[in-house]
């Protein structure tokens, strides 16, 4: 017979053991409202998102701005359109153009040249030459083509007076305009500079050759080189004169060195001047530009008075 035998069990409070955690999913409800919201906002808004991105990129048309702007009744500055405040004009004997205080007139055309006359009918003087006022030729109104630039440069005009200025025409035209422009409508120039940074432009027209010196794109001297070999010419005796008193009047200028030579083939003024040094307040010579000059401000000008620049 099998003996009995007494197991005595050990009292040990029992306590829960943690053996993972289980979560409570949250609900995407709340993103997916703010994803319907954004979603919503963009697309009722997307004409001036594209506004906004075209304005960055320069893109932008006046048309589509303002068709945006209606559309959400949007307050927003339009672009200027320097095409839209140039007037477009056939050659006739009544042809008036108005630019700010001054008034050109009389257009008269024969025999490759155009003359035409500025006047200032306010009661100060104006200088011309500080303004970009450009005449242009043109073949026709609709699908033009544009022929010639000049330049109108006539220097100062006095309160109540007027200057004729005439110009040679290479091609015949039916249409000019007369218009200020902004330098930053200019064509961009690429010079090949040195290892310091220097570069030059060369200008040349007839007897004169200009050689405008820049430093780091930035205008620092010229050179103007005259040399008139055409003895025979009616109007030698006369140039001859001229530019022996300039560069006569030249010789005590700082910045300025002026030489004037003359033989039996004809006469070289040369003129160099430092525009470090120099003072052109008092120089009216339109092929003389100040200190720190752009080059395509140069080039451009200079090629509307009929200038090769290269």
């Amino acid at each position: 017979m099998a003996r009995k035998r007494n197991i005595e069990l050990e009292n040990i409070e029992l306590k829960p053991q943690v053996i993972g955690h289980t979560y409570k999913k949250k609900s995407n409800i709340g993103r997916v409202i703010i994803m319907f919201v954004i979603l919503g906002l963009v697309v009722y808004f997307i004409d001036d998102v594209s506004v906004f991105i075209n304005r960055l990129l320069g893109r932008q048309t006046a048309d589509t701005i303002e068709q945006n702007a209606n559309k959400n009744n949007l307050n927003v500055q339009l672009p200027e359109n320097n095409e839209n405040k140039i007037e477009y004009k056939e050659i006739s004997n009544d042809l008036i153009f108005q630019n700010n205080d001054l008034e050109f007139s009389n257009f008269v055309y024969a025999n490759s040249k155009l003359s035409v006359t500025i006047s200032n009918n306010t009661q100060h003087d104006i200088n011309v030459s500080t303004k970009k006022i450009f005449l242009e030729t043109y073949d026709q109104v609709e699908n033009r083509t544009l022929l010639q630039t000049f330049k109108l440069d006539v220097g100062i005009i006095k309160a109540g007076a007027r200057e004729t200025l005439t110009l040679d025409i290479d091609k015949d035209f039916k249409v000019i305009s007369v218009h200020e422009k902004d330098i930053s409508l200019y064509p961009e120039v690429t010079l090949q500079a040195n290892e310091e940074g220097i570069a030059t432009l060369s200008c040349t027209l007839g007897y004169n050759k200009i050689d405008y010196t820049f430093k780091d794109s930035k205008l620092v001297s010229f050179n103007h080189n005259y040399a008139n070999n055409g003895v025979t010419d009616e109007s030698y005796q006369t140039d001859f004169n001229y530019y022996q008193n300039l560069v006569s009047s030249y010789t005590d200028l700082t910045g300025f060195d002026a030489t004037f030579s003359s033989s039996e083939y004809g006469f070289t003024a040369i003129i160099k001047v430092d525009l470090q040094q120099a003072n052109l307040s008092n120089i009216e010579n339109k092929y003389y530009y100040a200190y720190n000059e752009q080059a395509k401000v140069i080039k451009y000008e200079m090629e509307t008075y009929g200038f090769k620049c290269e």
